[in-house]
Protein backbone atom coordinates (compact mmCIF):
# COMPACT_ATOMS: atom_id res chain seq x y z
CA UNK A 1 0.00 0.00 0.00
CA UNK A 2 0.92 3.72 -0.53
CA UNK A 3 0.55 6.23 1.86
CA UNK A 4 0.36 9.30 0.12
CA UNK A 5 0.86 12.34 2.94
CA UNK A 6 -0.90 15.69 2.10
CA UNK A 7 0.29 19.08 4.43
CA UNK A 8 -2.05 21.81 4.26
CA UNK A 9 -2.36 29.39 23.69
CA UNK A 10 -0.22 30.92 24.34
CA UNK A 11 -2.32 31.37 28.09
CA UNK A 12 -1.92 34.06 29.94
CA UNK A 13 -1.57 33.88 34.00
CA UNK A 14 -3.47 36.39 35.61
CA UNK A 15 -5.40 34.68 37.31
CA UNK A 16 -3.93 34.84 41.43
CA UNK A 17 -6.63 37.45 42.09
CA UNK A 18 -9.26 35.13 41.78
CA UNK A 19 -7.61 32.41 43.19
CA UNK A 20 -9.89 32.92 46.58
CA UNK A 21 -13.15 32.18 44.23
CA UNK A 22 -11.50 29.34 42.35
CA UNK A 23 -11.18 28.03 45.82
CA UNK A 24 -15.29 28.60 46.37
CA UNK A 25 -16.01 26.96 42.87
CA UNK A 26 -13.85 23.87 43.68
CA UNK A 27 -15.68 23.54 46.82
CA UNK A 28 -19.17 23.95 45.69
CA UNK A 29 -18.48 21.87 42.21
CA UNK A 30 -19.60 18.43 41.61
CA UNK A 31 -17.20 17.71 39.32
CA UNK A 32 -13.18 18.54 39.59
CA UNK A 33 -12.24 22.23 38.31
CA UNK A 34 -9.55 20.75 35.71
CA UNK A 35 -9.15 16.90 33.84
CA UNK A 36 -5.59 17.09 34.77
CA UNK A 37 -4.89 14.10 32.11
CA UNK A 38 -2.58 12.33 34.11
CA UNK A 39 -2.68 9.10 32.55
CA UNK A 40 -3.36 7.32 29.08
CA UNK A 41 -7.22 7.57 29.07
CA UNK A 42 -9.66 6.90 26.15
CA UNK A 43 -10.68 9.47 23.51
CA UNK A 44 -14.31 10.70 22.56
CA UNK A 45 -16.08 8.45 19.97
CA UNK A 46 -18.04 9.29 16.98
CA UNK A 47 -19.57 7.34 14.59
CA UNK A 48 -22.52 8.02 11.78
CA UNK A 49 -24.59 6.38 9.52
CA UNK A 50 -22.02 3.95 7.63
CA UNK A 51 -21.46 2.92 3.85
CA UNK A 52 -18.48 0.51 3.25
CA UNK A 53 -15.27 1.74 1.86
CA UNK A 54 -13.17 0.05 -0.33
CA UNK A 55 -9.66 -1.20 0.25
CA UNK A 56 -7.69 0.98 -1.32
CA UNK A 57 -4.27 1.24 -2.71
CA UNK A 58 -3.72 4.75 -1.72
CA UNK A 59 -4.62 6.74 1.13
CA UNK A 60 -4.72 10.44 1.09
CA UNK A 61 -4.28 11.68 4.74
CA UNK A 62 -4.17 15.06 5.83
CA UNK A 63 -3.23 17.75 9.08
CA UNK A 64 -4.97 20.67 9.52
CA UNK A 65 -4.67 23.10 12.44
CA UNK A 66 -8.02 24.76 12.32
CA UNK A 67 -7.57 26.92 15.07
CA UNK A 68 -11.03 25.79 16.50
CA UNK A 69 -12.68 27.69 13.64
CA UNK A 70 -11.80 31.35 15.14
CA UNK A 71 -11.77 32.34 11.48
CA UNK A 72 -9.42 35.30 12.21
CA UNK A 73 -5.92 35.23 13.48
CA UNK A 74 -5.79 39.30 14.42
CA UNK A 75 -9.23 38.65 16.38
CA UNK A 76 -7.49 36.02 18.89
CA UNK A 77 -6.06 37.15 22.21
CA UNK A 78 -3.83 33.97 22.82
CA UNK A 79 -1.08 35.22 19.92
CA UNK A 80 -1.53 37.07 17.41
CA UNK A 81 -1.80 40.37 19.38
CA UNK A 82 -6.17 40.64 19.17
CA UNK A 83 -8.50 41.35 21.67
CA UNK A 84 -10.91 38.76 21.04
CA UNK A 85 -11.63 36.21 23.30
CA UNK A 86 -14.88 34.47 22.27
CA UNK A 87 -16.86 34.27 19.26
CA UNK A 88 -20.39 34.27 18.05
CA UNK A 89 -22.11 31.10 17.21
CA UNK A 90 -22.69 32.53 13.97
CA UNK A 91 -19.12 33.27 13.46
CA UNK A 92 -17.94 30.20 14.22
CA UNK A 93 -21.20 28.04 12.23
CA UNK A 94 -19.84 30.34 9.32
CA UNK A 95 -15.87 29.28 9.96
CA UNK A 96 -16.65 25.78 9.98
CA UNK A 97 -18.89 25.72 7.13
CA UNK A 98 -15.68 27.13 4.84
CA UNK A 99 -13.41 24.51 6.47
CA UNK A 100 -15.41 21.79 5.55
CA UNK A 101 -15.56 22.90 1.79
CA UNK A 102 -11.87 22.75 1.63
CA UNK A 103 -11.97 19.39 3.02
CA UNK A 104 -14.78 18.22 1.13
CA UNK A 105 -12.65 19.58 -2.05
CA UNK A 106 -9.30 17.56 -1.13
CA UNK A 107 -11.50 14.88 -0.06
CA UNK A 108 -8.80 12.83 2.33
CA UNK A 109 -9.25 9.78 3.35
CA UNK A 110 -8.01 10.25 7.00
CA UNK A 111 -7.63 13.80 8.52
CA UNK A 112 -5.91 15.26 11.56
CA UNK A 113 -6.85 18.06 13.31
CA UNK A 114 -5.61 20.16 15.68
CA UNK A 115 -7.13 22.72 17.96
CA UNK A 116 -10.66 21.95 17.58
CA UNK A 117 -13.39 22.68 20.45
CA UNK A 118 -16.41 20.27 21.62
CA UNK A 119 -17.57 21.85 25.12
CA UNK A 120 -16.24 25.61 24.87
CA UNK A 121 -17.62 28.97 25.38
CA UNK A 122 -15.35 30.90 23.33
CA UNK A 123 -16.61 28.78 20.59
CA UNK A 124 -20.44 28.88 21.89
CA UNK A 125 -20.45 25.62 23.12
CA UNK A 126 -20.64 23.75 19.53
CA UNK A 127 -19.07 20.15 18.98
CA UNK A 128 -17.11 21.27 16.07
CA UNK A 129 -16.04 17.65 15.92
CA UNK A 130 -19.72 15.93 15.04
CA UNK A 131 -20.28 19.15 13.18
CA UNK A 132 -17.50 18.36 10.51
CA UNK A 133 -18.30 14.28 10.95
CA UNK A 134 -21.80 15.23 9.82
CA UNK A 135 -20.73 17.47 7.03
CA UNK A 136 -18.13 15.03 5.15
CA UNK A 137 -17.83 11.38 3.96
CA UNK A 138 -16.00 10.58 7.09
CA UNK A 139 -18.15 8.08 9.13
CA UNK A 140 -15.64 7.57 12.44
CA UNK A 141 -14.18 10.16 14.39
CA UNK A 142 -11.96 10.51 17.93
CA UNK A 143 -11.61 13.20 19.51
CA UNK A 144 -8.96 13.67 22.68
CA UNK A 145 -9.06 16.52 25.26
CA UNK A 146 -6.16 18.49 26.35
CA UNK A 147 -7.93 21.08 27.85
CA UNK A 148 -10.70 20.03 29.68
CA UNK A 149 -11.47 23.24 32.63
CA UNK A 150 -14.65 23.86 33.91
CA UNK A 151 -13.96 27.79 34.17
CA UNK A 152 -11.05 29.33 33.20
CA UNK A 153 -11.48 32.89 34.72
CA UNK A 154 -9.02 34.64 32.39
CA UNK A 155 -9.76 37.00 29.34
CA UNK A 156 -13.28 35.39 29.95
CA UNK A 157 -12.75 32.54 28.61
CA UNK A 158 -15.36 30.03 31.12
CA UNK A 159 -15.58 26.66 30.50
CA UNK A 160 -12.98 25.01 27.78
CA UNK A 161 -13.09 21.29 26.21
CA UNK A 162 -10.78 21.55 23.03
CA UNK A 163 -8.20 19.11 22.00
CA UNK A 164 -7.32 17.29 18.66
CA UNK A 165 -9.16 14.76 16.64
CA UNK A 166 -8.64 11.98 13.90
CA UNK A 167 -11.43 11.50 11.01
CA UNK A 168 -11.52 8.34 9.05
CA UNK A 169 -13.66 6.73 6.47
CA UNK A 170 -12.94 3.60 7.67
CA UNK A 171 -13.80 1.74 11.62
CA UNK A 172 -11.71 3.00 14.06
CA UNK A 173 -10.93 -0.03 16.19
CA UNK A 174 -8.80 1.35 19.05
CA UNK A 175 -8.18 4.65 20.43
CA UNK A 176 -5.81 6.07 22.94
CA UNK A 177 -4.85 9.54 24.09
CA UNK A 178 -1.24 9.81 25.52
CA UNK A 179 -0.06 12.65 27.74
CA UNK A 180 2.96 14.86 26.80
CA UNK A 181 5.29 15.96 29.78
CA UNK A 182 4.07 19.46 31.40
CA UNK A 183 5.83 22.53 31.46
CA UNK A 184 8.07 23.41 34.53
CA UNK A 185 8.47 27.49 34.00
CA UNK A 186 4.95 28.16 35.08
CA UNK A 187 4.09 29.11 38.29
CA UNK A 188 1.80 26.56 40.17
CA UNK A 189 -1.61 27.72 39.07
CA UNK A 190 -1.01 28.77 35.79
CA UNK A 191 -0.09 25.16 35.82
CA UNK A 192 -2.88 24.02 37.10
CA UNK A 193 -5.00 25.76 34.59
CA UNK A 194 -2.83 25.42 31.36
CA UNK A 195 -3.59 23.31 28.65
CA UNK A 196 -2.25 20.13 28.74
CA UNK A 197 -0.84 18.92 25.14
CA UNK A 198 -0.93 15.04 24.36
CA UNK A 199 -1.03 12.82 21.17
CA UNK A 200 -3.80 10.62 20.09
CA UNK A 201 -2.94 6.99 18.87
CA UNK A 202 -5.98 5.07 16.72
CA UNK A 203 -5.90 1.61 15.23
CA UNK A 204 -7.73 2.07 11.65
CA UNK A 205 -9.35 -0.78 10.02
CA UNK A 206 -9.12 -1.06 6.46
CA UNK A 207 -10.82 -4.12 5.81
CA UNK A 208 -9.12 -7.35 4.02
CA UNK A 209 -7.24 -7.52 7.16
CA UNK A 210 -4.97 -4.66 6.78
CA UNK A 211 -4.80 -1.77 9.65
CA UNK A 212 -3.11 1.23 10.07
CA UNK A 213 -1.61 2.97 12.80
CA UNK A 214 -2.69 6.93 13.36
CA UNK A 215 -1.51 9.21 15.49
CA UNK A 216 -2.17 12.96 15.96
CA UNK A 217 0.18 15.10 17.44
CA UNK A 218 0.31 18.80 18.98
CA UNK A 219 3.96 19.73 20.51
CA UNK A 220 4.09 22.73 23.11
CA UNK A 221 4.29 26.13 21.45
CA UNK A 222 5.28 28.66 24.17
CA UNK A 223 7.57 26.56 26.65
CA UNK A 224 11.12 28.16 28.05
CA UNK A 225 12.50 25.05 28.87
CA UNK A 226 13.16 22.06 27.60
CA UNK A 227 9.41 21.00 27.95
CA UNK A 228 9.01 20.73 23.83
CA UNK A 229 12.26 18.72 23.63
CA UNK A 230 10.89 15.92 26.04
CA UNK A 231 7.58 16.20 24.21
CA UNK A 232 9.61 15.26 20.60
CA UNK A 233 11.55 12.35 22.59
CA UNK A 234 8.15 10.87 23.64
CA UNK A 235 6.93 10.76 20.24
CA UNK A 236 10.22 9.53 18.85
CA UNK A 237 10.13 6.69 21.10
CA UNK A 238 6.62 6.33 20.26
CA UNK A 239 7.64 5.70 16.39
CA UNK A 240 10.75 3.39 17.24
CA UNK A 241 7.72 1.34 19.21
CA UNK A 242 5.55 0.91 16.15
CA UNK A 243 8.85 0.19 14.02
CA UNK A 244 9.77 -2.71 16.50
CA UNK A 245 6.35 -4.27 16.06
CA UNK A 246 5.90 -3.98 12.79
CA UNK A 247 3.14 -1.20 12.86
CA UNK A 248 2.49 0.37 9.91
CA UNK A 249 2.34 4.01 11.14
CA UNK A 250 1.05 7.56 10.06
CA UNK A 251 1.67 10.47 12.45
CA UNK A 252 1.35 14.01 12.08
CA UNK A 253 0.09 17.29 13.35
CA UNK A 254 1.41 20.53 14.68
CA UNK A 255 5.06 20.02 15.83
CA UNK A 256 5.65 23.79 16.85
CA UNK A 257 8.99 23.02 15.23
CA UNK A 258 10.68 24.68 12.02
CA UNK A 259 12.42 22.32 9.66
CA UNK A 260 16.27 21.14 10.07
CA UNK A 261 17.59 23.24 7.27
CA UNK A 262 15.26 26.47 7.93
CA UNK A 263 17.43 29.43 6.64
CA UNK A 264 15.13 31.68 9.06
CA UNK A 265 15.14 30.88 12.88
CA UNK A 266 13.95 33.60 14.84
CA UNK A 267 10.30 35.07 14.01
CA UNK A 268 10.52 37.32 17.22
CA UNK A 269 10.14 40.74 15.49
CA UNK A 270 7.14 39.24 12.80
CA UNK A 271 5.72 38.35 15.99
CA UNK A 272 6.27 41.47 18.00
CA UNK A 273 2.56 43.46 19.45
CA UNK A 274 2.54 46.96 19.09
CA UNK A 275 3.33 47.39 22.90
CA UNK A 276 6.22 44.36 23.35
CA UNK A 277 9.78 45.05 22.61
CA UNK A 278 12.36 42.21 22.00
CA UNK A 279 15.86 41.91 21.10
CA UNK A 280 17.30 45.33 22.70
CA UNK A 281 19.38 46.10 25.53
CA UNK A 282 17.47 45.48 28.70
CA UNK A 283 14.94 43.13 27.05
CA UNK A 284 13.37 40.29 29.72
CA UNK A 285 12.79 38.32 28.25
CA UNK A 286 15.26 39.08 25.27
CA UNK A 287 13.60 36.53 22.89
CA UNK A 288 9.36 35.96 22.20
CA UNK A 289 7.93 32.90 24.16
CA UNK A 290 7.11 30.83 20.85
CA UNK A 291 8.85 32.30 18.21
CA UNK A 292 12.91 31.96 19.16
CA UNK A 293 13.68 28.15 16.89
CA UNK A 294 17.01 28.48 17.15
CA UNK A 295 18.05 26.42 19.66
CA UNK A 296 15.35 23.56 18.54
CA UNK A 297 16.13 23.69 14.79
CA UNK A 298 17.59 20.07 14.63
CA UNK A 299 14.98 18.64 17.23
CA UNK A 300 13.26 16.66 13.47
CA UNK A 301 16.36 15.36 12.25
CA UNK A 302 15.80 11.71 13.22
CA UNK A 303 12.61 12.27 12.03
CA UNK A 304 13.55 13.15 8.40
CA UNK A 305 16.56 10.76 8.49
CA UNK A 306 14.82 7.18 10.06
CA UNK A 307 11.02 8.17 8.79
CA UNK A 308 9.40 9.24 5.44
CA UNK A 309 8.30 12.64 5.16
CA UNK A 310 5.70 14.12 3.22
CA UNK A 311 8.05 16.68 2.12
CA UNK A 312 11.74 15.48 1.97
CA UNK A 313 13.85 18.82 3.17
CA UNK A 314 15.28 19.67 -0.11
CA UNK A 315 11.63 20.65 -1.05
CA UNK A 316 11.25 23.46 1.69
CA UNK A 317 14.62 25.26 0.44
CA UNK A 318 14.53 28.03 -1.69
CA UNK A 319 10.19 28.49 -1.32
CA UNK A 320 7.81 29.58 0.70
CA UNK A 321 4.75 27.21 -0.78
CA UNK A 322 5.44 24.66 1.97
CA UNK A 323 4.28 27.54 5.09
CA UNK A 324 1.77 26.63 6.96
CA UNK A 325 1.98 29.09 9.33
CA UNK A 326 1.93 32.95 10.67
CA UNK A 327 0.84 35.36 13.48
CA UNK A 328 -0.51 38.12 11.38
CA UNK A 329 -2.74 37.61 9.09
CA UNK A 330 -1.67 40.91 7.31
CA UNK A 331 1.31 39.21 5.58
CA UNK A 332 1.49 35.87 3.72
CA UNK A 333 2.05 32.53 5.42
CA UNK A 334 5.84 32.81 7.04
CA UNK A 335 6.99 29.23 8.70
CA UNK A 336 6.53 25.78 8.57
CA UNK A 337 5.31 23.92 11.83
CA UNK A 338 2.94 21.38 10.66
CA UNK A 339 4.12 17.54 9.45
CA UNK A 340 3.03 13.73 8.08
CA UNK A 341 6.05 11.25 8.52
CA UNK A 342 5.30 7.61 7.76
CA UNK A 343 7.37 4.42 8.23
Amino acid sequence: MKIFLSETIKFGAEMKKTLLFLLVFVICSCQPLVNTLDEIQECKYYSKSQTEHPVKDTLLIMTWNIRFACGGLEQWFGDACGNRSLFTRAEVINNLNNIITEINRINPDILLIQEIDISSKKTAYIDEVDYILQKTSFTNAVFGSNWDVQFVPSDGLGKINDGKAIFSKWKIKSHKLHPFPLRNDLDALTKYFYLRQNFIECTIDLGSNIEITVANVHLEAFSTDDTKKRQVDVVLNFMNKCNQESKSLVIGGDFNLLPPNSEKSDYCIEDMCPDEHFHGGGDNPFHKEGSFYTPEINWLTPFFQDFHASLGLDRYLNTNIYFTHTTNPKTSWDRTLDYLFSN
